[in-house]
């Protein structure tokens, strides 16, 4: 299960442009004066920490899909020792997982089950532990099927006592213009209940009413 932190962090940064990701930081530095790297450093432990400090200042690849390359580095990846318990060459891992386009990671993670006769997901948790392990899951579930993934993110921060009013906010607004309906509709698949119905159960007053207006009922 993704943990609020990992999945935030995740949710900010997935699917974003590089010059998004820059006025992130520079809205993150403006509010608390202080670099998103620092609170990342500070916030998390060693091996999260190094995966999300190189989540946020490597630049990814905007570019079309190059089948080639993606098989090519879907077999570096299965080099790389994902997958088999020992000798994960990390380096590599991070290069393919940070670096490339969200297109051309579906494109290399189809041909690393094809290749491997498992997923990528299943990969990685043969080879991680703890917080690491989830925030990778994280990133791989944001780019193999971000629907499903804001969907279950809307549902952490409802059922997690510590989510703030501006966790679903912003959720609700990053998503509005790109696949919010889609996410409605998945939520209704995977929970059997409307957004709706939750957030008329769960907040009250002005929260509610915001909630309501962004999703459109």
């Amino acid at each position: 299960k993704i943990r609020p932190e990992e999945g935030i962090f995740v949710e900010l940064l997935s699917g974003r442009s590089n010059s998004r990701i820059r006025l992130i930081k520079e809205s993150y530095y403006k509010k608390y004066g202080r670099e998103l790297e620092i609170a990342v450093k500070r916030e998390m432990n060693s091996d999260l920490r190094r995966f999300m400090r190189l989540l946020l200042t490597t630049d990814r690849e905007e570019k079309e899909v190059d089948i080639a390359k993606a098989h090519k580095e879907a077999q570096m990846l299965a080099n790389a020792g994902v997958g088999m318990r020992y000798g994960t060459d990390d380096a590599v891992i991070a290069e393919l997982l940070l670096r490339r386009s969200y297109a051309h990671l579906r494109e290399m993670f189809a041909e690393f089950q094809a290749l491997k006769h498992h997923s990528i997901e299943d990969s990685i948790r043969l080879d991680f532990r703890g917080e690491l392990r989830d925030g990778l899951l994280a990133l791989v579930k944001a780019v193999n099927d971000p629907v499903e993934f804001f969907a279950d993110q809307i549902r952490a921060a409802f059922k997690d006592p510590e989510a703030n009013d501006d966790q679903l906010i912003r959720l609700c607004v990053a998503r509005s213009e790109l696949d919010l309906a889609d996410i409605k509709d998945c939520y209704v698949e995977m929970y059997d209940t409307k957004l709706a119905t939750i957030i008329t159960e769960e907040t009250r007053g002005d929260y509610r009413r915001i909630l309501l207006r962004l999703l459109g009922y």
